[in-house]
């Protein structure tokens, strides 16, 4: 499954959740969406997930975050999700990356994109 609208994203992982075993989820964002004061919210959708049953935290991965606060990062150390920065990406090359995530994917993944994760040179 994949979307590309983080404002339905929720929606659709709680979706998945009710019908699926175990899957990872793949966040491409500039920002970690883990804000946990306000919920249903576009800016929260990974604390929301979080609290789903069988999204496995520990194989997903938030790729492309350049911009978060310290309560976020907070939250995504708490619930174990995988953050990749793009200094990252640039240190690891983008081949050792993808590899090193897609080999800590469960079987099932949903991917979701938010345009804000090119950079911004093309995409403010």
């Amino acid at each position: 499954m994949v979307s590309f609208d983080h404002s339905v994203t929720f929606e659709s992982l709680k979706a998945v959740d009710e019908g699926q075993s175990k899957f990872s989820l793949v966040y491409l964002d500039a920002h970690p969406d883990a804000v946990p004061t306000l919920p249903h919210y576009y800016g929260s959708v990974i604390y929301d997930a979080s609290k789903l049953t069988n999204i496995d935290m520990k194989s997903s991965y938030i790729i492309g975050v350049r911009a978060w606060d310290q309560e976020e990062v907070a939250i995504v150390d708490e619930i174990g999700i995988n953050l990749v920065t793009p200094a990252e990406i640039i240190e690891e090359g983008m081949k050792n990356m993808c590899r090193r995530v897609s080999d800590n994917l469960t079987g099932n993944v949903y991917l979701s994109i938010d345009i804000d994760c090119i950079d911004p040179t093309f995409e403010p």
